[in-house]
């Protein structure tokens, strides 16, 4: 019996230690929070361009839910950061939300905010949003077509991995570069036009897309990531530029 209560002790310790963690995003960086030591610890966000880190970072989010909407709002920069809340049917996510008579815009669809949502069938994203992170809409396998409002810049990891009812996507020309598996496993998309703008293809960028039949790479291309077109087996037609100069392995690897 003492050995379970000591057992027991211990895992609630170990509990509220991960409680106590919490994952932030302040100024373009992204921070785990350790509530019980004050300390704060810079973590992978596939960062690119010149970052300044800072000493010290004050924090001063809440969770609310409005409307059926769960946000993170910022209340030193005054904005509001759209997260998970298992959503499904047809969404129109507002371009600002109303918290205590402060009106905050909503500038991002956080990490995982739809993951495996495969009740999703459509999505309407505000012009204010510029960022969609991470595993944004990964499972969604019920949603067909999206459209990316032009003031979005950056696609997170595997952003629409696994939506394998995708069957078209426009991408604006605010868009630098298709991150890692962005689109891998949507097996319905049979083409996608890539805005000139866009200067790197990511690793496993279109992994799996087996329905996809033609493709052309803009001449702004530097770089295509390992097993970009694996299992790419119905494509037929594809242009590289020659600013490309050299595929990585398995690059087309099973496109037969």
């Amino acid at each position: 019996m003492k050995k379970f209560k000591l057992l027991l002790i211990a895992l609630l310790i170990a509990c509220a230690s991960v409680y106590a963690q919490t994952e932030v995003f302040i100024d373009s960086l992204n921070f785990k929070l350790d509530e019980s030591t004050k300390k704060a610890t810079l973590v992978e966000n596939n960062y690119s361009g010149d970052k300044l880190v800072p000493t010290d970072v004050v924090y001063a989010q809440i969770e609310v839910v409005i409307d059926d909407f769960r946000y993170l709002l910022d209340q030193i920069n005054d904005y509001a950061i759209l997260i998970a809340n298992n959503y499904s049917g047809d969404i129109k996510v507002p371009s600002t939300v109303e918290y205590d008579d402060v009106v905050y815009p909503v500038v991002m669809f956080g990490g995982s905010c739809f993951d495996g949502c495969t009740e999703l069938t459509s999505i309407e994203i505000p012009s204010s949003v510029t960022e969609l992170r991470s595993y944004c809409f990964r499972g969604c396998s019920s949603l067909t077509s999206i459209y990316i409002p032009a003031y979005v810049k950056s696609f997170g990891d595997a952003c629409f991995s696994g939506c394998s009812s995708l069957t078209s996507i426009y991408i604006t020309s605010s868009i630098t570069s298709l991150s890692n598996s962005c689109f891998s496993g949507c097996s319905s998309l049979t083409s996608i036009v890539i805005p000139p703008s866009v200067t790197s293809l990511g690793s496993g960028c279109f992994s799996g897309c087996t329905s996809l039949e033609s493709i052309e790479i803009p001449l702004m291309v530097t770089s295509i990531g390992n097993v970009c077109f694996n299992g790419c087996s119905s494509l037929t037609s594809i242009s590289i530029p020659s600013s490309v100069t050299s595929l990585p392995d398995w690059c087309f690897y099973y496109c037969i």
